[in-house]
């Protein structure tokens, strides 16, 4: 292989690295986009920013400085790991009538995470008669601390899980330095303007990619499973802040199935028609709806609740997928759209009359390909029906 040739295969590999590491800080930033604001340890902030945005940020780094890069990766990698190792490697235990969540000491943590990443100080920054010397060293103070505790098992996995992309970047970029690959040559516009409007071009180009990752997640993650429930219960008034009721108008959907002659699927993005409230005027008609059953060219009453994602709550996504809410097509939401439509209706009695429930296998309501045929359905609406009702005054 020619000198040019191996150089160019150099910097191929070394372009192709620095873009996994702007993919997988992609790929976290879209998790932690989806992820619920309850469930993230605020005090934990500071780690999982650079857990995140690390390998993107690190990567962009290694473009002008391979040993640069290195150091970062390879001196943040057991910080961020620590930090969100250490809440996780606890045990649930009984202490008389109660059950409490007991972490290990927190300097046998830091002492077990340092002897931990020894290695890979000596191995980074020793060199010579150091590292000759500081691996029996290392084995002596790792066989005494590593064994006869309990809480290394449960440590030192989360351990290895947080920091191996760290670990695998920063040997990268380490070695590569070590054995002179070239530097990766950009050109950098040479004006402040420039310089300006390249950087909000491509922050602009990572939130456009951010937007459409968190929604091809939500959608593809979409389900109409739901928990045993009491039913459904009639919009009248908001659930809680989350709470959106709307009509909207399918305009297409995940094409997983096919219903009365049009296509389906569990999650569409729809045009909102009729805003009653939880959809805030300021958003865009278009609304991405999931966790129920949609056809296309058909307009649905929703009754659902806004994504509570750290980023997501700020996109237009209602889920449908929870006890006493759904979509309905409009034909078959005579009864909410009455009450919405006018809130002051004197007190009166509102129901549904029905058929016994059809249990025939080919009738099914499970029946994805007939959910949305009237004629199908395991239960049938009796029109004209009378009913007797009786309660404390006789009525």
């Amino acid at each position: 292989m020619s000198n040019s040739t191996l150089a160019q295969t150099k910097t191929i590999l070394s372009w192709f690295v620095a873009f996994v590491g702007l993919a997988v800080c992609e790929y976290r930033l879209i998790l932690a986009g989806v992820d619920g604001v309850d469930g993230i340890a605020w005090d934990h902030l500071l780690a999982g920013t650079i857990h995140v945005l690390g390998p993107g940020v690190f990567g962009l780094l290694a473009l002008r400085d391979r040993r640069w890069a290195a150091f970062c990766f390879l001196v943040c990698g057991p910080v961020v790991a620590f930090v969100m190792a250490y809440p996780a490697s606890g045990v649930w235990e009984r202490d008389g009538e109660s059950v409490g969540y007991y972490l290990p000491p927190i300097w046998l943590a830091i002492d077990l995470t340092v002897l931990f990443f020894a290695p890979l100080v000596l191995v980074a920054f020793a060199t010579g008669k150091r590292v000759f010397y500081g691996f029996p060293l290392w084995a002596i103070a790792a066989t005494t601390a590593f064994f006869p505790s309990n809480w290394t098992p449960l440590l030192l996995k989360p351990l290895f899980a947080w920091s191996a992309s760290y670990l695998g970047f920063g040997a990268f970029w380490l070695v590569t330095a070590r054995l002179g690959w070239p530097r990766l040559q950009v050109s950098w516009p040479k004006s402040r303007t420039r310089r300006f409007a390249l950087g909000c071009t491509l922050i602009l180009v990572a939130a456009v990619v951010d937007v459409a990752g968190m929604l091809a997640w939500v959608a593809s993650h979409s389900s109409t499973w739901r928990p045993d429930c009491s039913g459904y219960r009639l919009p009248t008034i908001p659930f809680n802040s989350s709470h959106a009721v709307f009509t909207a108008l399918v305009i297409r959907t995940g094409h997983s199935v096919r219903a009365i002659g049009k296509s389906g699927g569990s999650w569409a993005i729809g045009v909102v028609e009729q805003r009653y409230w939880g959809v805030p005027s300021w958003k865009p008609q278009f609304v991405l709806l999931t966790g129920s059953w949609f056809v296309e060219d058909e307009t649905f009453l929703i009754s659902g609740y806004r994504a509570e994602g750290l980023l997501t709550r700020f996109l237009p996504i209602v889920s449908t997928q929870y006890c006493a809410v759904g979509a309905d097509p409009i034909a078959e939401a005579e009864i909410p759209l009455r009450l919405l439509n006018d809130p002051s209706t004197p007190i009166q009695i509102i129901g549904q009359v029905r058929s016994p429930k059809r249990m025939a296998p080919a009738l099914a309501y499970n029946d994805l390909s007939r959910a949305f045929d009237p004629s199908q359905r395991p239960y049938v609406p009796l029109a004209a029906s009378e009913f007797e009702s009786q309660g404390a005054h006789g009525l």
